[in-house]
Order: structure tokens, then sequence, then C-alpha cells
């Protein structure tokens, strides 16, 4: 539950499984959307689950951990995990079910298994953020502290144990860390955006220069850009980006006041402790569970039957087609080893997939003082007119992914006529001087796993996506128009 709230993935946050699932993940981290995580999949396990958390200058290796009871403590897996994070100078915390016992972080006596667990501590200088010895794992018929916390290098505070029902035995651990929040990216919100405001704003006479040059088509982009992001500071204003929790849409009322029963009968049980409260807690548990289950099915049930549209029945195809989300994090480098994760392995996929690109590419040798009027400019080429760029503009579906300029196509339906006589002179002194912008030659690229591969840490078992800006695409397609109309009397060459 996040702010009293049942969640499902995704919304706002994003839920990390510790595999692929070929065997039921006894490990999983919740991470909200807007810090930055990296899976590390090489160190993933059925029973560990690991991220690298970029934190300001913080980095932290964040890992969920389940020690099964009937093997040894110290596995191959943990032990790779934590050399990993002290490898790479990184900061550590693991949250983890030892199911062993230990006078490090309890009062009970150590056990075989928790004395292995004290040598593992010490021998990698890991610290106990354990306080007290208020039960972690909590039945009517036995309790223990079981689930430790181990941290190194950064600072863990306020770590207590929540004995607040929570619909499992095993109670919930809050602690904070010592560090700086991380400041939540902005965003436009577009649906709350004024645009009257906007339109008026930009609905400004606009004289050329009279002399136009390939330096001063860059400098009026760049200004074209700054009163376009000037009208929409004004309009639609960048806020900090919040996570939205959904309401779940099967907990419905009535299991909210079951909810409620139960965490009243759990605490009276807890006080009282009589064989007869115990009884009509787990009663009300075992309803409240099977409620949960039922309104669950249900739900699925109505949503599979309600897919009237495309839409929807394209998702229902990808929910039925469902495998565990592939996050980019490590790939085989040049010599068959592993890339770090963040910055090397991007730059790794930039080698395979645009290997020119990796080397830094001079100038082209264009005669950047190459001048023209204005006047001769403007009108002088019949497929680019204010008319025509509109409607180039207006084709875009108003929610598609923007490129670096984080201009969205909802913004085109409101630009005044001034303003786009403004962008058709720009876009005839492109075709004129044969020049695209420097502003305009930046693209955003995303890489998408191919699906049904077996390893995802071959660089080719992803292909990339290039998203450009969509003042760029829109003089494309006027070309394209242009193309298209003379190819009936002018055929491309065949070669």
């Amino acid at each position: 539950t996040v702010e009293n709230k049942v969640v499902l993935c995704g919304l706002g946050y994003r839920v990390i499984p510790s595999t692929p699932c070929q065997t039921v993940p006894r490990a999983a981290l919740f991470i909200p959307s807007h810090i930055q995580a990296v899976t590390l999949g090489h160190l993933n396990h059925p029973d560990c689950a690991v991220v690298q958390l970029k934190w300001n200058s913080l980095n932290i290796l964040l890992a969920s951990v389940y020690l099964d009871g009937e093997d040894d403590v110290v596995q191959p897996w943990f032990t790779n995990l934590v050399e990993y994070g002290v490898d790479r100078n990184m900061a550590i915390i693991i949250g983890m079910d030892s199911n062993c016992h230990s006078s490090l972080y309890s009062n009970a006596i150590s056990d075989k298994r928790g004395g292995d667990l004290e040598d593992f501590i010490f021998m990698h200088d890991l610290d106990i953020a354990n306080i007290g010895h208020v039960p972690t794992f909590e039945t009517f018929r036995a309790n223990s502290v079981i689930d430790v916390t181990l941290f190194k290098d950064i600072a863990v505070v306020g770590w207590h144990v929540d004995q607040e029902y929570n619909a499992s035995d095993h109670n919930t651990i809050k602690f904070n860390i010592d560090a700086e929040d991380v400041k939540p990216r902005e965003v436009r919100n577009w649906k709350e955006a004024k645009w009257p405001k906007f339109t008026d704003k930009l609905d400004k006479t606009y004289k050329p220069p009279d002399r136009m040059t390939i330096k001063k088509l860059d400098r009026e982009l760049v200004n074209f850009y700054a009163d376009l992001n000037q009208a929409l500071d004004v309009a639609c204003p960048k806020k900090d980006w919040v996570p939205r929790v959904k309401e779940s849409l099967w907990f419905s009322e009535k299991l909210q006041k079951l909810h409620r029963r139960v965490r009243k009968q759990y605490n009276i049980a807890k006080r009282v402790d009589t064989q007869e409260e115990r009884e009509k807690y787990l009663t009300l548990h075992g309803k409240f569970r099977r409620r949960c289950r039922r309104a669950k099915d249900k739900s699925w049930r109505n949503f599979v039957s309600e897919t009237p549209d495309e839409h929807k029945m394209a998702f229902l195809s990808k929910l039925a087609r469902h495998r565990d989300k592939l996050d980019l994090n490590v790939l085989y480098d040049s010599n068959g080893g592993i890339t770090k994760p963040g910055e090397e392995t991007i730059k790794r996929l930039a080698e395979v997939h645009f290997p020119e690109a990796s080397v830094q590419a001079e100038f082209p040798p264009y005669n950047l003082d190459r001048a023209a009027l204005s006047s001769e400019i403007s009108g002088k080429y019949d497929y680019i007119t204010r008319r025509k760029v509109e409607l180039s503009l207006m084709r875009f579906k108003p929610g598609k992914a923007p490129g670096p300029d984080g201009i969205q196509p909802v913004v085109f339906k409101y630009l005044p006529d001034r303003f786009l006589s403004r962008l058709t002179f720009i876009y005839e002194c492109c075709i004129h001087f044969r020049y695209t912008p420097r502003l305009w030659q930046e693209s955003t690229v995303v890489f998408i796993p191919k699906p049904g591969k077996k390893d995802y840490r071959v660089c080719k078992k992803h292909r990339p996506i290039v998203l450009s800006n969509f003042f760029l695409k829109g003089l494309e397609r006027l070309i394209t128009w242009k193309m298209n109309k003379n190819l009936v009397y002018h055929p491309i060459h065949r070669n």
C-alpha cells in the first residue's frame, strides 16, 4: 500500500522482479518512477532483486534478499552481490529475511546459520541497521527477529519496526537515509494549459533579417524556441512531477470496511492474547484474503469482457503475451565481459548500432557566411506555404512522444498565423541553404528489446527507435508531399 491506498504496478511506481519468473520469485523491489534505477540483471536470482540507484551524487546498490532456511546462508550469488558493490565503491543497502538467529541484531543466541552470517558481515565490513529487539516476524505461536537491514558507506537513520496490521506475518520495517532529497524532474501538464494566453503571447509581428546566412539561421531557430518556451512557461509552466496513485479497480468500499475490522481485531488479539480473540482474528483475516482474491478475479473478468474497441483489445493482447519487463542494465562488451550499468552500457549500444556516431564527426563543409536576401528566399518554394506548414503539423497525433526539444504536437493546434509564418520562413531558409539547423540535428534514441530472445545481454537483441523534433518532421513531410507529387511525372532514378 502507498499512502493508505492499494496500488498496482505502473501507477507512479514500478515493481522490479528478481528473475524472468521461470520460478516464483521470493524477493522484489518497489521503486518510485522519478528515481533513476537501473536493474542489475546479472546479479538477480529467484531470491534476490537488485538495482543501482542514482541518488544525486550517490550510487547506491539496493537489494531485496531472501535466505532460504534449507540452504547455506552464504550462497555464491549473495557473495557476488556484495562484492560487486564493494569493488565499485558503491553505497550498499540490503533488506533481507535471514531465516536465522544472531545475537548481533536480537536477544537470541546465535545458531549455526547466524554464526555464518556474522562471519560474512564482518568479512565485508557491513553495518547492521537493526535497533532494539522488537519482533520482525510475528505470529500468535511464535515471534523472532529474522529480518535484517545491512548497509555500507551510507547513513541509515530512524530504523524501526512498525507493528501495525499489514496482512503479513512479517512486520513492516521503516528507515530513512541521511542524504539530500532527489529533485523530481519538471514536466508540463498539457491538460491544464491555458491556451488563449499561449496564443496571445506568440501573436506578435515578426520581421526576418534583411540578409540571411547559415549562422543567422541557427540563431533564428534559437530565438524561435526561446519565444515558444517563454509562451509555454506562461500558459503551461513546468511543475515537479508527482507520481499519481490511483484507486484500485477492485479494492471496493466493502473491502475497506472489512480491512478496518481485521486491523481492529488484530490489535485486540495482540493486547488481550486469548485463544478466543485469536480465532476471531484468524477468521476475519482468512475472510478478508478470500474476498480480495474474489474481487480481483471479478475485476479481471469485467475487464476482459468489456473490450469493445481496438485500443483495449490491443492492450488485452499485450497483457496475454506479457513477459517480465526487460530493463536495459548490462551487456556483453567486445571482449565478452560485462559492461558497467549506465554510461558504459549506452556507449556499447552506440558503438554497435551507430558505429559512425561514436566518433566525433567534423562539422560539414558548409559556407557558413553564404548570404541571401530574405526577399529572395520568402515565397520562392511553392510547396512551402503557411497553409501547408499548418496542415503538415496538424497531421501529428497530439500525445506522441517528443524529441529533444520536449514539444508535443498538442501545441501545434494553438500556434497563431504569425508564428506559423515565422516557421515557414525558417523552413524556406533550410531548403535554400540546403542546411539542417544545429538544434534539429539532435535526436533522442530509445532502445527496445526484441521479443522472444533468450539472452538480452547481446547488443543486437535490442533495436533503436529515434525520436526527432516534430518541427523537423514537419519539414520532412512537406518534402515528402513534393516528391510524391513529382513522382507521377518525374520518377526517381532506378539507382
